[in-house]
């Protein structure tokens, strides 16, 4: 069975009320846009990849591309493919917002990466001080001109 978590359905709500806002946006301003109507759903699409990964950005670019040929390309209210000119802007808009969706994913689940290492590094860096500071030996870090950066405050007690 499918086990679907709220973090999930926070990540696909957000691709979806993107889109939903980048089609509000689009037939608000469409006498502006009349030549790029896909110019809206770009961002929504690099937004849901950034916000939600690969899977919500997948779903965005569907959505966009329905959406578009739904109210924006001819025939307007019919999912039908007439022309060529038609069929050639969804097929270009689908590679970019692919390639968008593909990039945005990757550099999210880098910047996860990322985090993760910090955090293990500044746990690490935490128990190598907490070591230095409590061992009986003494423990210093110094320059080459002969300069003492740290010593350990325990090496004093004995």
């Amino acid at each position: 069975m499918l086990k679907v978590t709220r973090s999930q359905l926070q990540h696909y709500g957000v691709a979806v009320l993107t889109i939903a806002s980048a089609l509000l946006l689009t037939r608000l301003f469409h006498p502006l846009l009349t030549p790029t109507i896909f110019v809206l759903f770009f961002p929504a699409v690099v937004v849901s990849a950034l916000y939600g990964g690969m899977g919500p950005g997948l779903l965005a670019i569907i959505l966009s591309a329905l959406v578009c040929k739904y109210f924006f390309l001819a025939p307007v209210y019919s999912l039908s493919i007439s022309d060529r000119g038609t069929g050639v802007r969804l097929v270009v808009f689908l590679i970019v917002t692919l390639l968008l969706v593909t990039i945005s994913s990757a550099l999210r689940t880098s910047r996860q990466v990322i985090q993760a290492s910090l955090l293990n590094r500044q746990a690490s860096e935490e128990r190598y001080r907490v070591l230095a500071e409590n061992v009986p030996q003494l423990v210093w870090i110094g320059r080459a001109d002969g300069f003492v950066d740290y010593f350990n405050p325990r090496w004093l007690d004995y």
